[in-house]
């Protein structure tokens, strides 16, 4: 029953969330087509002449990077990136790039969340618009009541790497790779894994459970965005009573 429970959980959180997601993915897609290429050997001037009503997506910034990894945002900064392997991706792979941006990596030392998208001119990439989001409001993205926020919800992409996760449960924060050997051991039971692994590759939901250290439950569902993956964690306990009231 409890599985049962979680799994129609599971699946409604993986659509809300993977729809926030592709909001705010759209939305620099918008910023992208309002940019006038005509002014891009200004960039300073083409970011200050978007003029893009906001939908209601909440930012802390976008702007312009340049083929040399200089950014121009939308609040008059000009700085030099300090993760060019990032913007290279971008620029390589010529689609959306996504990260989690440290504070040392960030324009003014907050840990933040940024979008890419190239934009082309005369089928040339030498710009790439970006958009920012603080921490706070990526979380936002993850709003649940089911558990009165006693969960913990990571972002993986198909490969189990951790894009994104909330600290709502000491000790669930640094998880580099759902598929590692550490958490094969610790973690989910390395016996479930071969399972978890085939659900993503045939873009199912699931759940799992655990009992080694606490007693949680661990379900997952595709966001349907990007390849991503929403994991949450749940202590048995908030489990057993929610489906009690």
């Amino acid at each position: 029953q409890s599985r049962d429970f979680l799994q129609e959980i599971s699946e409604k959180n993986g659509e809300a969330v993977g729809f926030k997601f592709r909001e705010q993915a759209s939305y620099l897609t918008d910023l992208v087509s309002e940019v006038d290429t005509d002014l891009l050997d200004n960039p300073a001037e083409a970011v200050k002449e978007i003029d893009l009503i906001n939908t209601g997506v909440k930012y802390k910034r976008y702007g312009i990077i340049t083929s040399d990894a200089t950014a121009y945002t939308s609040d008059g900064i000009v700085a030099q990136v300090v993760n060019k392997e990032l913007v290279a991706k971008c620029f390589e792979s010529r689609k959306l790039t996504v990260s989690t941006l440290s504070a040392d990596e960030s324009l003014d030392g907050d840990e933040v969340f940024i979008m890419m998208r190239p934009i082309y001119k005369n089928n040339q990439i030498n710009h790439v618009m970006y958009v920012v989001f603080t921490i706070e409001q990526i979380t936002e993205n993850f709003k649940s009541d089911a558990f009165n926020s006693n969960e913990a919800f990571y972002i993986v992409d198909i490969d189990g790497n951790n894009i994104f996760s909330t600290n709502k449960r000491e000790g669930y924060r640094n998880i580099d790779n759902v598929f590692s050997e550490n958490m094969q051991e610790e973690k989910y039971k390395g016996e479930r894994i071969p399972q978890i692994r085939e659900d993503m590759e045939n873009g199912e939901s699931g759940v799992t459970f655990s009992s080694k250290n606490s007693d949680f439950y661990l379900y997952y569902a595709p966001l349907h965005f990007n390849d991503w993956y929403l994991f949450s964690v749940v202590p048995a306990s908030e489990v057993t009573a929610r489906r009690n009231t």
